[in-house]
């Protein structure tokens, strides 16, 4: 594949991703509070068309994890509700693993590659 071929692609690529709308347009419910962030929404990668996502100074180095993938808005709306109770508890997981509902973390998975975060204690 030569230079134009793949920018060419690429184009296609953006081009298509900008018909996924913003993320208000996808957001379910966004909670984010002392270095905590849950945010819900309707995502275009993945087996299941909602999740949710959770950044945590604990966990991953404060980095989005993908926790949990839902069939309806309304099943995402509940469990956005639970991941902010846990997430706020006083006494967070002492792990968290990937839902694995992106095609990445699948393959990651399917070659033995778990995405799974342990607690750190704050320091």
């Amino acid at each position: 594949m030569d230079q134009d071929e793949l920018e060419k692609i690429l184009r296609q690529m953006l081009k298509m991703t900008s018909n996924f709308g913003t993320h208000a347009f996808r957001n379910v419910d966004h909670y984010e509070r002392d270095g905590v962030m849950v945010d819900t929404s309707r995502v275009f990668d993945g087996g299941l068309p909602f999740e949710t996502g959770v950044a945590h100074p604990q966990y991953n180095g404060g980095l989005v994890m993908i926790l949990e993938a839902y069939r309806t808005r309304d099943e995402a709306r509940i469990g956005h509700r639970r991941w902010v109770s846990v997430m706020t508890g006083l006494e967070p997981p002492e792990r968290l693993e990937d839902c694995y509902n992106a095609a990445s973390a699948r393959l990651l998975k399917a070659m033995g590659e778990k995405l799974i975060y342990n607690r750190k204690d704050r320091a």
